[in-house]
């Protein structure tokens, strides 16, 4: 679709280097200069595409520099540019495991990705997929440091233990051993792992256990509590994340 706008109308790289822009600046979306060009252009995006959701668009973004790329190359630098921006901000962490960095929020339970209003937001990630995914935006002239906090949930009553394996668009980093505990794990992927702008940054959890009654007595947990009225989890947690702080 990217391809098929910009050769129908090659104006629309505009739209996608300001669409860019609005997502990685440090405010709402709809307070954004950004935002406003386009809502005066003649291609304009209006809430209904998703300026009310706190997230990076990440699919979209790497499509544009897919086709920006082939197309238009200084509008596929100045889209590296606007992506780097907010890690010009010296020696700042920024913690991947919260808003605006998770590669698709709705990888969650989808009570937390909606975040209704007047629930107290949870503070940790918890990831119902075998796999969670994250944004990591550098210029990729240096070697970032990652440093991941995080734990393996039990499951049926069962304590687990096990590796997880962290990955860069595919490429092996490190893993680490995680257990019901909380756990501290630091890395540092190389500049031959980076590329300028958008980066994947992935968390393969060790699988869930499978072997003996341990469905069963999850069942048998959560049913309890529905019962006595509480909150009770229906879908296994591979992983919880508290964070995942960066550092160039």
């Amino acid at each position: 679709m990217p391809r098929g706008a910009l050769i129908a109308s090659p104006a629309i790289a505009e739209t996608m280097l300001d669409l860019a822009a609005a997502r990685v600046a440090p405010l709402p979306a709809a307070l954004t200069a950004a935002q406003q060009r386009i809502l005066d252009s003649p291609r304009r995006l209006q809430h209904q595409h998703g300026w009310r959701w706190d997230h990076l668009d990440a699919d979209v973004l790497r499509a544009f520099r897919t086709v920006l790329g082939d197309a238009a190359p200084a509008a596929a630098k100045e889209l590296d540019r606007i992506l780097c921006a907010p890690r010009r901000a010296g020696d700042r962490r920024i913690d991947l495991a919260r808003a605006p960095y998770l590669w698709e929020p709705l990888e969650r339970f989808f009570p937390e990705a909606m975040e209704f209003a007047g629930e107290p937001s949870r503070a940790t990630h918890r990831a119902p997929w075998p796999e969670s995914s994250f944004c990591l935006l550098t210029d990729g002239t240096a070697v970032v440091g990652i440093e991941v906090t995080a734990r393996l949930p039990a499951a049926g009553g069962c304590d687990r233990a096990g590796k997880a394996v962290v990955r860069i668009d595919g490429a092996h980093i490190d893993s680490c051993d995680l257990d019901e505990r909380w756990r501290r794990a630091s890395f540092r992927i190389a500049r031959r792992h980076l590329r300028p702008g958008l980066n994947r940054l992935t968390i393969e959890w060790p699988p869930l256990p499978t072997a003996g009654p341990v469905g069963e007595r999850a069942i048998e947990k959560a049913g309890g509590r529905l019962e006595l009225g509480l909150e009770a989890d229906l879908h296994p947690v591979f992983g919880e994340l508290f964070s995942i702080l960066t550092e160039s």
